[in-house]
């Protein structure tokens, strides 16, 4: 029998930079940004977007540390937007996700803790 985690309840607003990618922190954000299509640093927008869950295939990039801890950052197959999940969400992920050596599919949504933002496997 598996436990269902609980959800944070959280049902707010989800930052987003010009080229799609989830900003890991609301309020404490970098001035510009590496435009990726572009190759140089652009000033940074945030685009505040409600909080919605979408299927796709993210490909596992590399950890990275943060403010608050470490986080890993991931890809979308299809779009090229990155997403960074808190470590935390890995093990409910790795049971829940479909997973292709660094290729996980399925169903996700996001997450806010503290002041920071993740991806994360939807909940059913």
């Amino acid at each position: 029998m598996s436990k269902k985690r609980r959800s944070s309840g959280w049902d707010g607003q989800v930052p987003f930079d010009q080229q799609g990618d989830l900003l890991s922190y609301g309020k404490i954000v970098p001035k510009e940004v590496y435009d990726r299509k572009q190759k140089k640093w652009m000033p940074l927008h945030i685009e505040w977007r409600p909080k919605y869950e979408f299927e796709a295939v993210l490909t596992y990039l590399k950890p990275e540390r943060g403010r608050f801890g470490q986080r890993l950052i991931f890809e979308d197959e299809e779009t090229g937007c990155l997403y960074p999940m808190f470590i935390s969400e890995l093990k409910y992920t790795l049971q829940n996700a479909i997973v292709n050596g660094d290729k996980f599919s399925g169903r996700w949504t996001f997450r806010k803790q503290g002041q920071s933002f993740s991806v994360c496997h939807a909940r059913d």
